[in-house]
């Protein structure tokens, strides 16, 4: 086939020939490049958003500890609690932790839930 074609058509078959490969090598390498450029700017994006969660949760549970403690006080004066046995003053501590805790859990679920989408990248 190749006795048949011209020395400028075998000339330009050799350089089409060189192009393609050409194409082909720079092609696999940029999208190995690419490739890791987008999943660092995407883990970079989903450390941020963990950053953020990790703060919000932070905040929440200062709030939470916050509010009990507003609670415990309005229930301190509402209630007269210095008049409490142990015994009621430990099964209201006891109440306000099993809140605290009931958020603490759906807060880690949330938590959870972030640190699955950061691995699935």
């Amino acid at each position: 086939m190749l006795k048949n074609l011209s020395v400028g058509g075998k000339t330009a078959l050799l350089v089409l020939s060189i192009v393609c490969f050409a194409v082909v090598v720079l092609g696999t390498v940029f999208n190995r490049f690419v490739k890791e450029v987008v999943r660092n700017r995407a883990l970079m994006n989903l450390a941020t958003v963990t950053d953020l969660k990790k703060q919000q949760i932070e905040l929440f549970f200062r709030q939470a500890e916050g509010n009990s403690q507003i609670i415990k006080g309005k229930l301190s004066s509402e209630t007269n609690l210095g008049n409490l046995s142990a015994d009621e003053e430990e099964a209201l501590n006891s109440d306000l932790t099993i809140i605290t805790k009931e958020s603490a859990l759906n807060s880690a679920i949330v938590v959870n839930s972030a640190r699955k989408i950061v691995f699935l990248a």
